[in-house]
């Protein structure tokens, strides 16, 4: 039997593969076998992000968009800062609705007086959106944050805020905007 250089070759590798196996200690195979993806699996998992980002229940207001309007500080005794009476600032809310909750970010500019304690951005933190009433908690680059409610209609938001500051009041007012996009 003549066998060739290349067959030589395969011959050999062949015989130090089983010779490699053959030798291997029985721990040396990892008792371990990841699981297969299905589709199933890949189904499932595309449903649990579905269910993560929530429908809109039945009769709930979408606020999502940019909204852009007033907000107008109120005079009183409990205020303590009186230069901030009747102060009037331009404002505008950028909001994402995911089922009843809502995030985004918060922006103030000049009305009749700077925004309070220069704060002219802000992050909404805490946001959620029943059948009719928008509650969210915008957090300030100062460390205050404001608690503004508001009731949708269409596209326009009328409601009351209140800023707090290390556990107290330090403003409170109404705002209304609507919905630029």
């Amino acid at each position: 039997m003549n066998i060739g250089p290349k067959s030589l070759a395969l011959v050999v590798v062949m015989a130090l593969l089983q010779g490699c196996a053959a030798g291997a200690p029985q721990y040396a195979e990892s008792p371990y076998t990841p699981p297969v993806a299905t589709a199933t699996a890949q189904g499932d998992a595309v449903k649990d992000a579905q269910r993560r980002a929530t429908p809109l229940e039945k009769g709930q207001v979408d606020v999502t968009g940019v909204w852009r309007g007033k907000s107008s500080a109120e005079c009183g005794m409990l205020i303590p800062d009186e230069t901030r009476c009747g102060a009037v600032n331009d404002i505008s809310l950028t909001l994402l609705q995911q089922g009843a909750k809502v995030s985004g970010f918060y922006k103030c500019g000049y009305g009749n007086m700077d925004c309070r304690n220069g704060n002219d951005t802000g992050k909404v933190a805490l946001g959620t959106m029943g059948t009719d009433l928008l509650q969210m908690r915008v957090m300030m680059p100062d460390g205050s944050d404001c608690i503004f409610n508001g009731r949708p209609t269409g596209n326009a938001i009328e409601g009351s805020y209140l800023c707090l500051q290390g556990g107290g009041l330090i403003e409170r007012g109404i705002w209304r905007a609507g919905r630029n996009y």
